[in-house]
């Protein structure tokens, strides 16, 4: 196995790798804020829902 010191290839592949888990982290921030949205979105569907059915038990009708 024969071993160089190259540090300019060092440097790219170290900011390579920090690129790569950058673009990870930015990417899972994404997801979560997604899914936060739609839960908030699901849950106030429900409630809605749940209230107007409360309120329409109210109708003479």
């Amino acid at each position: 196995m024969i071993q160089t010191e190259n540090r300019k290839s060092d440097e790219a592949v170290g900011k390579g790798i920090v690129a790569i888990f950058a673009l990870i982290a930015v990417l899972a921030a994404v997801s979560f804020a997604y899914q936060t949205a739609v839960g908030w979105y699901e849950a106030a569907a429900i409630w809605l829902a749940e209230a107007g059915q409360y309120l329409a038990g109210f109708w003479p009708f």
